[in-house]
């Protein structure tokens, strides 16, 4: 029953997204979701960390990035960033999107 849910990634994308320009497995300008989200992170010691981790998510029928591909979201100009790991949703639907864990590529 994914016909309920096919199209609704690419809804999101328009409304919530930006274009981002990606090389490597795939190179050009896909309309995505870039976000640095806060999160907190427990240490070693037990002290409490807060963490910004970069993540992007694409729809799997624009593309599926793997690790190092290297992409630019327009919303952060001059700042680049590369894929460390994907995470699917688990939608059945063929356009369902992937979140894209990065890290920023220092000159």
């Amino acid at each position: 029953m994914t016909s309920v849910f096919d199209g609704m990634a690419g809804v999101l994308a328009a409304t919530l997204g930006a274009p981002v320009v990606i090389s490597g497995s795939f190179s050009g300008t896909a309309q995505a979701v870039f976000r640095e989200m806060p999160y907190e992170q427990e240490m070693a010691d037990g002290r409490v960390s807060v963490v910004v981790t970069p993540t992007l998510r694409l729809s799997r029928a624009i593309a599926t990035l793997v690790k190092g591909d290297v992409v630019a979201p327009s919303e952060t100009p001059g700042r680049t960033f590369t894929v460390l790991q994907s995470f699917p949703s688990g939608s059945p639907a063929a356009d369902a999107t992937i979140t894209y864990t990065l890290e920023e590529v220092r000159e």
